[in-house]
């Protein structure tokens, strides 16, 4: 890793330009040709003997533009080594190679299979860094792109945030004293950095929410004020407004899409209006089509967005507000409401399924949420979470369920994930201590403290499949959720608790550690769990893991002694840095 930390203290920042151009979108939602390639991924893909991973294919016509509506169908080069199954779930049999091919209206794609022993050592810690300047930072989500890379956004406060030369945003934004920008970071599969950009105007941004599309497009999602480089023939080129309070200011939410290289943006729109709402997560669907989710207290949006919506008015105080935009960013396809009569949180997380389903995740303060085939009809406590699905055009509420117990029951914003069946994974904090368990949960009862981990699986209908608790005798939450390949359940958060449950990696500090975990599908087995920090406040905001099976947790810590490994920036250079972890299998 020598070689990593010599490029990154070496990063340039560049004169300052805020080079926001707007390109041709080869992504966009133009009229599409027939299939010419079908792009497989995760290529390479490795699976460990006894162990299953999911591909996704891909069709794209010659433009490299998504073909929708197609059908794909798998098949193994070398069913002795690797299966694959219908819906592209590779299953290793034996140790070797294979190649599993993807077949769509003639044309074909693939991708290289190894299968390899099954690890002895168990899960170890592969990566610990600081990654900032002399101010403050943190990141707040993490994706992985379809050639592997990992990309992440945040926000930063330190105009010497390392950036390279040749980005769209190589400075801070200037010179407003709420001067944070979001930032965008992609590193290889090998943990180089490629490229690092700040995103922003001069007033206060906020990466919330990254994610990629099939060709490599990044979108970025967040809080943003007056002055951010929005571009032309968008939805909402004009900042709305809205004041959020002194620590921000005025702010609207904000959705950018920016090119594979970092070097410009594809287009960038604002989203709000003069109420305080702002964007918290984001999810984008195969043929590039975009979700957003956030928060509402006012009026001011166009009636049109909501003419077929679910929920086409707001209710009372503050109300979830859900919309799918297109992929070239020229239009909000549909818009709706969720809401009762008290106040639902504005740390909404989105997710979509292959038939473009829509899941909705947020806490709720309403006693009278809509509902549908629910698992749970009523506010059990003070606070509970809502889980809500949308049919594919918003009109329709498929399920709209209650989560949680006599406590408060909270989610902050990448709180729900999807499998390739459309079950939904929560992960959230809880104070309840009477949450109905599932059978073979791995943790039945309540650890005590101030509030424990908790999760949840749904079936696809809205149906409560398993929950477990995940915590000790200290204050506990998540923050984070995905899947890996072989469906196993991986989480980020904090945790204070001195009794993390076992087995356990990582260096204990004092107070909140970072927090990550790895479950079975079926929340009845801890693969591993990990307690990590300094003798400060350590935080994981963000999870993903990659094709290799490797786990990223992103965050934030004010401690002077992070326990870095292998690192990008050994040392703390602010008052509060991001954090970055990797866990190898």
């Amino acid at each position: 890793m020598r070689d990593v930390t010599i490029l990154y203290t070496a990063l340039a920042v560049g004169a300052f330009g805020a080079g926001c151009q707007q390109n041709d979108d080869p992504g966009g939602n133009n009229q599409v040709g027939p299939v010419a390639s079908v792009r497989v991924t995760p290529n390479p893909l490795q699976v460990h003997v006894g162990d299953s991973a999911g591909l996704t294919a891909v069709a794209l016509d010659s433009r490299g533009t998504p073909v929708p509506g197609t059908t794909t169908t798998w098949s193994s080069i070398d069913p002795a080594v690797a299966t694959v199954s219908s819906s592209g779930v590779v299953l290793g049999k034996a140790l070797g190679n294979s190649t599993i091919q993807a077949l769509v209206q003639s044309i074909s794609g693939s991708a290289a299979v190894s299968v390899v022993p099954q690890p002895t050592g168990g899960p170890t810690i592969g990566m610990a860094t600081y990654l900032g300047g002399t101010a403050t930072e943190m990141i707040r989500d993490l994706a992985v792109d379809p050639q592997g890379n990992l990309v992440m956004t945040g926000s930063t406060h330190s105009d010497d945030f390392p950036t390279t030369p040749g980005v769209l945003g190589p400075t801070l934004g200037c010179c407003s004293a709420k001067a944070y920008d979001a930032f965008v970071v992609k590193m290889s599969p090998a943990g180089s950095v490629l490229w690092s950009t700040f995103l922003g105007g001069p007033n206060y941004e906020r990466g919330y929410a990254i994610e990629t599309d099939a060709q490599g497009f990044i979108f970025v999602a967040g809080r943003g004020g007056a002055g951010l480089p929005s571009t032309a023939g968008t939805f909402q080129p004009n900042f709305g407004g809205g004041n959020t309070g002194a620590a921000y200011g005025a702010q609207d939410g904000f959705i950018c899409k920016i090119t594979p290289d970092g070097k410009s943006i594809v287009w960038c729109s604002y989203f709000g209006t003069g109420d305080n709402g702002i964007l918290r997560d984001i999810a984008v669907d195969d043929v590039g089509d975009v979700y957003v989710g956030g928060g509402f207290t006012g009026t001011g949006f166009p009636s049109s967005w909501f003419t077929n919506s679910y929920q086409k008015t707001p209710s009372q105080l503050q109300d979830l507000v859900v919309a799918k935009i297109k992929g070239d960013g020229s239009q909000v396809i549909w818009a709706t409401y969720l809401g009762g009569s008290g106040r639902e949180h504005e740390s909404v997380s989105v997710r979509v399924d292959g038939q473009h389903n829509v899941y909705v995740l947020s806490t709720t303060e309403s006693p009278d949420m809509p509902l549908a085939n629910a698992a749970d009809g009523s506010l059990n406590g003070p606070s509970d979470l809502y889980l809500a699905k949308l049919s594919p055009n918003g009109s329709t509420l498929l399920y709209g369920t209650y989560v949680g117990g006599s406590g408060g029951d909270v989610t902050e914003t990448h709180g729900l994930w999807l499998d390739a069946q459309g079950n939904a994974f929560i992960g959230a904090q809880t104070t309840s201590s009477d949450l109905p368990t599932s059978a073979l949960a791995f943790q039945k009862q309540y650890g005590g403290g101030p509030s424990d981990a908790a999760v949840w699986k749904f079936s696809p209908s809205g149906a409560l499949l398993a929950a477990t608790y995940l915590g000790g005798t200290g204050g506990d939450g998540i923050e984070g959720i995905t899947l890996g390949p072989n469906g196993d359940v991986y989480i980020s958060g904090f945790m204070v608790s001195p009794n993390p449950p076992s087995p356990v990696l990582g260096t204990p500090g004092a107070g909140a550690d970072v927090f990550a975990a790895r479950l079975s599908p079926d929340l009845s087995t801890l693969r591993f769990s990990l307690k990590h920090g300094g003798s400060g406040s350590d935080n994981g905001r963000g999870v993903i893991v990659d094709g290799q099976v490797r786990l990223f947790v992103g965050g934030q810590t004010d401690s002077p002694n992070f326990p870095t490994l292998n690192a990008i920036q050994p040392t703390m250079r602010g008052t509060g840095d991001a954090l970055l972890m990797r866990i190898d299998p």
